[in-house]
């Protein structure tokens, strides 16, 4: 038997971001059809284990047709190992692109691996066209990288719930912001947008769900007034808070996809992101587009969009239809893939 390997070895405790999307997108329940074997591990040390050497000898073991990296990149060892049967999944260049905000694990364990693997792999897959496009300047001329968009399915359960009010002012309009508190997400910038609203006499609120990551967070308690960080909820609080959003906003310096932007619109929240790429690609619809870095700017656009009747209505209608098309697109991915595993003969479950 041959076999799809999964390097799910970072997969631990709460499954936020990167250890998410390989469950959702690369596990046996994502992939019925094939032999999928997912390759775990019950601690960091076991983790680092895995990734240097179990998983590379499992290989030589056991000859499977391929083997993915859908968090962590592919040690040396597995690169040379593997050769071009190593699919090294990209989210994003953040590892080699913004270098000095990443924390010391990172820049000693994972960056030196993510450049390696990004100057000497031959298959790759992406999130999103703006990633490829951004892969493709710095990876090998003769590497493949094929699109390999997620699915977005409804994690926060927010079809079918009833949307707030209309806003009106007598009431704080209330944003929410899902992620890792990290510098990448420019929650700074998502701050003075809420701050330059309560300047122009619309009382706003934000609410920010997630972890504390790495970088510097002396921001937070300058912004209690205004925000408040809820680190990680459990589903049932992380739902009741989203639902009762009237946008979610988005001010990050840099995404590969976005992942949260599109998930919430299933409940037909509107979103607030940059105006430019990834999220012009991912935000068709149901988004307000506006320069994050000019929160006076971005603050007039909101406001403009509260005054004009049935605009907030309009944006809830689009999102929905807008998550719709993206997976549309997305399974179309997913069967490109599974047509990838069928040439390189990945064994079918119950064949």
């Amino acid at each position: 038997m041959t076999a799809l390997l999964v390097d799910h070895s970072h997969v631990r405790g709460h499954a936020t971001g990167i250890e998410r999307y390989a469950i959702d997108q690369f596990s046996q329940a994502a992939l019925p059809d094939h032999e999928v074997i997912e390759v775990k591990a019950s601690s960091i040390i076991d983790m680092i284990r895995v990734q240097q050497i179990g998983l590379p000898f499992r290989v030589l073991r056991d000859r499977p047709a391929l083997a993915l990296f859908p968090g962590f990149p592919p040690s040396p060892l597995a690169l040379a190992v593997l050769g071009k049967r190593a699919i090294v999944f990209v989210h994003d260049l953040f590892a080699l692109e913004r270098w000095g905000e990443l924390n010391m694990k990172a820049k000693f364990y994972t960056s030196p691996q993510f450049w390696l693997a990004i100057k000497t792999a031959r298959s790759f897959l992406v999130n999103s066209a703006y990633t490829r496009e951004r892969l493709r300047t710095v990876c090998r001329a003769d590497a493949e990288i094929g699109l390999y968009r997620a699915v977005i399915d409804d994690r926060f359960g927010l079809s079918g719930l009833e949307r707030p009010a209309a806003w009106s002012p007598d009431r704080a309009l209330r944003f929410v912001t899902v992620g890792t508190v990290e510098p990448r997400k420019n929650n700074p910038g998502a701050i003075a947008i809420v701050r330059a609203l309560n300047s122009n006499g619309i009382k706003a609120q934000l609410d920010v769900i997630g972890r504390v990551g790495w970088g510097d967070h002396s921001y937070i308690e300058a912004a209690r007034d205004i925000a408040t960080f809820h680190g990680f909820l459990p589903e049932e609080e992380g739902r009741a808070l989203i639902s009762s959003a009237d946008f979610y906003l988005c001010a990050s310096h840099d995404e590969g996809l976005g992942l949260p932007l599109l998930e919430v619109q299933h409940g037909g929240l509107p979103v607030i992101a940059p105006d430019r790429a990834p999220f012009t690609e991912t935000m068709r619809a149901g988004a307000l587009l506006v320069d994050v870095s000019k929160p006076e700017d971005a603050a007039a656009a909101i406001a403009g969009a509260l005054q004009t009747p049935g605009r907030l209505a309009q944006l809830s209608g689009e999102a929905a239809i807008n998550v719709a098309r993206w997976n549309s697109d997305a399974l179309s991915d997913r069967a490109a893939f599974r047509t990838l595993m069928e040439r390189a003969g990945v064994s079918r479950r119950n064949a």
